[in-house]
């Protein structure tokens, strides 16, 4: 168990797998699901309004929400190791995926937001 405390003195590594001891692996994974679709609502309402710039908050937070609970499931399935590994494997791939649309002509050439 990690003993690195942040900035605002907490144990993040304790606290996510408290939260998965208090609560459980079933819930846990529902409440993934609820944040997944929170994130999901708020880009949503950002492109349908026009990419206004008061849903950029929301997104945010959304991203937050969801990351913290990705978190609580890697350590849940143990699976960080493995994870670091195919997220790997899969931003090479898209990376090539980048080149060959490039190299094709069917990049949009845009700034980041």
């Amino acid at each position: 168990m990690s003993t690195f405390k942040n900035e605002y003195g907490v144990d993040e590594e304790k606290v996510l797998q408290d939260a998965i001891d208090t609560f459980g692996l079933e819930k846990q994974l529902i409440v993934t699901i609820e944040e997944l679709s929170e994130l999901q609502n708020a880009i949503s309402k950002y492109l349908r309004y026009n990419k206004s710039d008061e849903y950029v908050g929301d997104i945010l937070e959304g991203l937050v929400d969801a990351e913290i609970m990705i978190k609580q499931i890697k350590k849940m399935f143990k699976m960080d190791e493995f994870y670091n590994t195919i997220q790997r494997v899969k931003i090479r791939s898209l990376q090539q995926f980048i080149e060959k649309e490039r190299e094709n002509g069917n990049a949009e050439k845009r700034k980041s937001y």
